[in-house]
């Protein structure tokens, strides 16, 4: 089963919103990998700073097999910076464009 660490812009999205989305996403994956994923939790419910927030979700990523990036995370401040550590880091990324996954590198 491979993991999955979901980036994607959640900015003024409802948690039922941001639920529907990544679930869309995870079938998305599985079905462009061939084989079950399991999400890597991201979201925090508790008021934290936006960097607060950031320094987590790369620090969870570390654990994940893929980064996906659902399509709006060019012009998202925190998916830039995810996918810049990312790259770095040699994680197999995953892209998301007009609802198809695309890329992977």
């Amino acid at each position: 089963m491979a993991t999955i660490f979901i980036s994607m812009p959640m900015r003024e999205k409802s948690h039922e919103e941001i639920t529907r989305e990544r679930e869309r996403l995870l079938e998305l994956a599985g079905e462009y990998l061939g084989e079950p994923v399991k999400l890597i939790e991201n979201f925090m419910s508790e008021k934290v700073s936006a960097l607060e927030c950031l320094g987590e979700s790369i620090k969870r990523m570390a654990g994940a097999d893929y980064v996906l990036f659902a399509e709006g995370y060019e012009n998202a401040r925190g998916c830039k910076i995810e996918l810049a550590c990312a790259g770095k880091y040699d994680k197999k990324i995953l892209i998301e464009n007009a609802g198809k996954i695309e890329e992977v590198y």
